[in-house]
């Protein structure tokens, strides 16, 4: 405590000589001036820290106040952002002119008949075959096999293909109905059939197990062809489905 008080001593006897020395290099109109400066130094030390202090409180206040909003609002808007990034959503709109929208539908329409040429080519066409209609399960690969589910896609786009215009209706109605004569002379378990089905001569691939999902897909085809060409088609795809 001593040694405080004998230090603030020395201090206040430094400032008394300092403002000495300075009224007496300038002169009284130095003193003048001097007095304005220690004026505005009083000014300064009265303002000065306390416009700080001011400006302090302030930044306290309002500064890091605002900054705590902007912080929760970047907070919440990057919430949700990562939220959208999260899940991988992007939900900006995208326009489209009327020209993109036809090339997007050309592009599909295109992408649609190369669909429909798979099960109207890849199939078994020889009458005597005991397989007619067959289709062929995946290209490329399995040669000479054909699957029940293959063959029920391909029965459900005759519809469409004649729709299209890519093939007559006579010439879908034919495919449908023999195709149909060709599934109810097949090997079946209960109405089941096997999954693969040799193309060559309608036996049951090697190997092959009674499939449920594949018989299912096969009955939606036929009834989808039964229901649109009507007549000896749908009294087969009936048949079919009721056994």
């Amino acid at each position: 405590m001593k040694k405080r008080n004998f230090m603030k001593r020395w201090f206040c006897l430094f400032l008394c000589l300092a403002c000495l020395a300075s009224q007496s290099a300038c002169g009284a109109g130095g003193a003048g001036g001097a007095q304005g400066s220690d004026e505005a130094g009083v000014g300064q030390e009265a303002s000065g820290p306390q416009g700080p202090g001011e400006a302090g409180v302030g930044q306290d206040v309002s500064e890091p106040q605002g900054s705590d909003e902007a912080g929760a609002g970047q907070e919440e808007g990057s919430g949700e952002d990562g939220a959208a990034q999260d899940v991988g959503l992007d939900l900006t709109p995208i326009p489209r002119t009327p020209k993109e929208a036809h090339v997007l539908e050309d592009e599909v329409l295109a992408e649609a008949q190369d669909c429909f040429r798979y099960f109207w080519e890849l199939v078994q066409t020889d009458e005597e075959s005991g397989a007619y209609g067959l289709i062929r399960d995946r290209y490329p690969g399995s040669n000479n096999v054909a699957s029940t589910a293959s063959t029920g896609f391909g029965l459900a786009a005759i519809p469409y293909g004649v729709e299209k215009g890519w093939i007559t209706y006579e010439e879908g109605e034919e495919r449908a109905d023999k195709t149909l004569a060709t599934l109810l002379s097949l090997e079946n378990y209960s109405g089941f059939l096997y999954h693969f089905i040799n193309m060559l001569n309608g036996n049951r691939g090697t190997g092959s197990e009674v499939s449920v999902i594949d018989t299912g897909l096969l009955l939606c085809g036929a009834l989808t062809a039964g229901e649109y060409f009507g007549g000896s088609v749908k009294e087969k795809a009936k048949e079919l489905y009721d056994r």
